[in-house]
């Protein structure tokens, strides 16, 4: 079974996201804060990330970051956020910080097929931080 770790400090949002992909049979985990994610991963293996941008404690696209320079850069992250601008999607997904932008709320049928899709092209290749993990 693939497990999911969902970053977002609206607990709304975090039980919306959180119920879709437990419906298709992921297990979930899900945290309020950057803080509580990196303690999280280091000590878990997840297959996905799905996180807000915007953060109590830090910014979505500095997390991603540090996600993927702990030897974990095959573990693909979905951003999720209610902002539109052009400019920081573009930054999240070309500086390869994230996989996947999808605007708050995301549909659930559109929030499982990337999901899928990106699981599907990263095979089992999650990781935790600070183990080591093998590049695609």
């Amino acid at each position: 079974m693939k497990k999911i770790l969902v970053i977002d400090d609206d607990a709304d949002m975090r039980l919306y996201v959180s119920s879709i992909l437990q419906a298709q049979g992921f297990e979930v985990k899900s945290v309020e804060t950057g803080c509580e994610a990196m303690s999280a991963m280091r000590n878990e293996f997840f297959d996905l990330v799905v996180m807000d941008i915007l953060l109590p404690d830090t910014n979505g696209l500095d997390l991603c970051k540090k996600v993927k320079e702990f030897n974990v850069s095959s573990m693909p992250v979905i951003l999720l956020s209610s902002v539109t601008d052009d400019a920081v999607i573009r930054s999240g997904l070309e500086e390869k910080k994230a996989d996947a932008f999808m605007a708050k709320p995301p549909s659930p049928l559109e929030l499982v097929r990337r999901a899928l899709g990106l699981l599907n092209g990263a095979g089992s290749q999650g990781g935790a931080l600070g183990r080591a993990s093998t590049a695609i």
